[in-house]
């Protein structure tokens, strides 16, 4: 097994406190079963405990249902349960925890486990081969696409907010972003842009040799480079945005509509034009802009 993120891994744990804060709060059902990190590297699949320790022994009715659901290679966090009637049961969960494997087979017919994922991938780690080095919302799409056909409903992602990714200031988490009301630039498919069609520098630009090597380098490489898949990717947004305002049509039109129907998108854009000066921190920025 061979993968960015290797068992065993210890996942993040809730915290217990001594009583419900107050506020307005949204809260997520306790699955009653077994912590469990998928690993699936080709045919070889691994299920760690949150205590770091293996359980694929112990339940092997999942390993082929997982090999069919998930993609070749693959991190998927989520619980392990046994049903029994209309409830989860804890208790026949733990009786599959077992050292005769006699009793293990017999159990996984018996009292067969269900594995449920509840964390999904950052979009930035759905990448595809079609992907320049981080995945953007035309992998979520495949991605929605894929739950559907699997009888889903919906597909939950970390934050994809804006947030700064140039030389400085530069911070990719998504749990400090730069603003809480825009999308990340990060994530924006500039093939998918009607410009792009009729913009013929930005065409020959992603069609480029240098443009392509830099792709295949981003591809290859086992973390996410997030400023040079950024700087890649804003060169061509930067050449579709000089498309549109040379533009003088309904598309046009209808963008000068939403700016000033969303006068927040103008100062976003100001705040963060400001902010790419050279020599200029965004602690240092003018009072008025």
């Amino acid at each position: 097994m061979d993968l960015p993120v290797m068992p065993p891994v210890r996942p993040m744990l809730a915290k217990a406190v001594n009583g419900i804060p107050d506020g307005d709060l949204a809260f997520e059902p306790k699955w009653d079963g077994f912590r469990c990190i998928v690993f699936r590297d080709g045919d070889e699949i691994v299920l760690g405990s949150r205590n770091e320790r293996p359980l694929t022994r112990y339940f092997p009715e999942l390993i082929e249902p997982l090999r069919a659901s998930l993609p070749d290679r693959a991190v998927v966090d989520g619980e392990i349960i046994v049903r029994v009637g209309d409830q989860l049961g804890f208790d026949a969960l733990q009786q599959r925890i077992h050292p005769a494997e006699s009793r293990v087979s017999r159990l996984a017919v018996e009292t067969p486990a269900e594995f449920v994922a509840f964390d999904v991938p950052p979009l930035h780690a759905l990448h595809s081969a079609g992907s320049w080095g981080v995945g953007d919302f035309t992998d979520l799409e495949a991605l929605a696409a894929w739950v559907a056909a699997q009888g889903g409903r919906s597909v939950a992602l970390l934050p994809v907010l804006a947030a700064f990714l140039g030389e400085r200031p530069f911070e990719p988490s998504p749990y400090l972003p730069v603003s809480r009301l825009f999308w990340n630039e990060l994530y924006v498919d500039p093939r998918r842009l009607p410009e792009f069609e009729r913009c013929e520098p930005a065409r020959r630009l992603v069609s480029s040799a240098d443009f392509r090597s830099r792709v295949d380098v981003l591809r290859a490489a086992r973390l996410v480079d997030y400023r040079e898949a950024m700087a890649l990717r804003r060169h061509v947004l930067e050449l579709l945005g000089r498309a549109l305002d040379d533009r003088r049509d309904r598309r046009r039109a209808a963008f000068e509509e939403w700016v000033e129907r969303c006068p927040l998108a103008r100062d976003y854009a100001a705040f963060r034009a400001t902010g790419e000066r050279p020599a200029r921190a965004c602690t240092a920025m003018p009072t008025a802009m």
